[in-house]
């Protein structure tokens, strides 16, 4: 169903499944392993799941807002800029010209954000600097050509006032870089983006420990606190390179929804908190509602016959309830078994139920109740009555 609602909404959709082993780190973010050039084994930061799906959402959202031109100029900005980063992984270049004095920035190397990592010659400072390309088109909208950015008469002051503190002249120098590359024409102009929904889907959300794997998404994720207003710190923040959509804090994205599935009675994990539950709305899906899955399978009709009178049985166990009714996930597995019911019950129906009844003094006797139950294939007087309800 929660598949079915995002197919509805024409959204793009991510599923995750939640469980005990599953932590901030698989949700949100966190160090990893990796291997270094070295050999030897380090480690570095990654998004989680939720977070890269934010961070496509948010692009869509940021997108939508732009005009086709906008989008057309920032492609082939784009495209201008991979080209130099290619001629810098093929060493074609290896250094920048700075604005005054013939001085030059080495390159160090380029990052996976595709930012350019460049350090001063012939020092013995290991000091470098990044140039991200997010600042660097952000610093491109203020000096669309070369001829605007040569006319820059104090680059300090110039740069940072559009894009804030950072190293002035290793700004200048690989925007400058830019624009030497070959004229790129987008072939059309692109259609504008349309805002479209994101919908993350987290089955058995309960079994997991949210309040640990959410972390300070709790804040973000309130529907009063989308978007920046609801930014916050995460907890490697410090690690987040430049460039990074989330590099001044994370947010949910307005765009994006949240789908939780969950068993209520599972007894493998406690009830979820109220601080969880009040950011939600809630949805009961009950047995009966599950009844359409059923639809065109063989021997339908018996099968919802027997489900029916099987869950009006369960009602009457004291201890059980509606909640305790058997879906029609169960029953649909009829079909593996070619209509045998025998074997539907002894492989699926009879170990979940008895479960059910575990440390009940009359369990056995109730056991035979659900079985008859199940083995009544003509429509009891209460199964009747309900399908009239």
């Amino acid at each position: 169903m929660a598949k079915a609602i995002a197919k509805e909404m024409s959204a793009e959709c991510e599923f995750v499944q939640f469980h005990p082993s599953f932590d901030y780190t698989d949700f949100v973010e966190g160090l990893r392993p990796i291997q270094e050039s070295s050999g030897e084994v380090g480690f570095e930061r990654r998004d989680g799941v939720f977070k890269e799906f934010c961070k496509s959402a948010a692009k869509n959202f940021e997108d939508s807002r732009k005009s086709g031109q906008e989008l057309t100029d920032e492609k082939s900005f784009e495209e201008k800029y991979n080209e130099l980063i290619d001629k810098i992984e093929s060493g074609e270049i290896n250094e920048f010209q700075l604005k005054t004095g013939g001085k030059t920035m080495e390159v160090v190397k380029v990052s996976d954000f595709n930012n350019i990592v460049l350090k001063t010659p012939d020092t013995s400072s290991n000091r470098t600097y990044t140039v991200s390309f997010a600042r660097i088109a952000k610093l491109a909208k203020v000096f669309p050509d070369a001829k605007s950015l040569n006319e820059v008469s104090n680059i300090y002051y110039a740069v940072r006032d559009a894009i804030k503190g950072c190293n002035t002249s290793a700004y200048w120098a690989v925007l400058n870089e830019v624009y030497k590359q070959g004229e790129i024409n987008v072939k059309e102009s692109l259609l504008e983006v349309k805002e479209k929904p994101y919908v993350f889907i987290i089955d058995e959300i309960n079994r997991g420990e949210i309040s640990k794997i959410f972390g300070e998404l709790f804040f973000s994720i309130d529907p009063g606190y989308r978007g920046v207003a609801g930014r916050v710190k995460t907890q490697y923040q410090n690690l987040i390179e430049e460039g990074d959509a989330f590099k001044d804090g994370f947010y949910v994205p307005e765009n994006v929804y949240i789908i939780g599935t969950m068993n209520d009675i599972d007894r493998s994990v406690e009830s979820m908190d109220f601080a969880m539950r009040r950011r939600f709305a809630w949805a009961e899906v009950s047995a009966e509602d599950s009844m359409q899955m059923l639809k065109g399978i063989a021997n339908e009709s018996e099968v919802k016959i027997r489900m029916r009178n099987l869950n009006n049985a369960i009602l009457k166990v004291r201890g059980l309830g509606k909640a305790y009714q058997i879906g029609a996930a169960y029953f649909k597995k009829i079909v593996d078994y070619a209509g045998d019911f025998q074997k539907l019950w002894d492989f699926h129906l009879e170990g979940l139920l008895f479960e059910y009844l575990r440390g009940n003094m009359n369990a056995e006797e109730q056991m035979q109740e659900l079985k008859r139950a199940y083995d009544n294939n003509a429509l009891s007087d209460e199964t009747a009555n309900s399908n009239q309800g």
